[in-house]
């Protein structure tokens, strides 16, 4: 009979819940180097289409909202690629997310998206703070194993070379 053996882990997941709905999340890793590249990437993205945005008020009806939905799935995408498939349905309910939100006098806020970016910025500085702090605690760990091998191994060493010649 075959021996099975479980290795237990830490794979750095965390889970956020959006709105107390625990079907509402998103899934990362914030241990992942290229992790803060991910968010910042997709915060650039939606910065970037806040002017293309603005010039489709100037087009008729039809081809403003054609030009919205275009925009709308290339933001669900990017948002996919940095938070994992089908996470832009899970955090938005699958509503486009440059729909506008309202605040709490009727009047038009933010676009879902924004509010989304404004309400993670401050977790993820946290988290790109403590994965930096955790990259230079790393990095001087196998800097100084490194070191430690460096000053083992001395090819000029006599014993060293005796023991090498057998």
């Amino acid at each position: 009979m075959k021996k099975i053996f479980n290795v237990n882990f830490d794979t750095g997941i965390e889970r956020i819940v959006f709105n107390g709905d625990p079907d509402s999340y998103i899934d990362f890793n914030a241990h992942d180097m290229s992790f803060p590249d991910k968010f910042n990437e997709l915060n650039r993205y939606i910065m970037s289409i806040c002017g293309d945005l603005e010039s489709t008020r100037k087009l008729d009806y039809e081809d403003s909202a054609a030009k919205w939905r275009y925009i709308g799935d290339e933001v669900t995408k990017r948002f996919d690629e940095a938070f994992g498939k089908d996470s832009c349905k899970r955090v938005f309910y699958g509503i486009n997310p440059l729909t506008y939100n309202f605040n709490n006098n009727g009047d038009i806020s933010n676009m879902l998206i924004t509010k989304f970016i404004e309400g993670m910025t401050p977790y993820m500085e946290e988290k790109f703070n403590a994965l930096e702090k955790l990259e230079k605690k790393q990095r001087q760990k196998y800097t100084n194993q490194i070191a430690q091998f460096e000053d083992a191994y001395n090819p000029d060493d006599a014993a060293y070379n005796a023991g090498a010649s057998e």
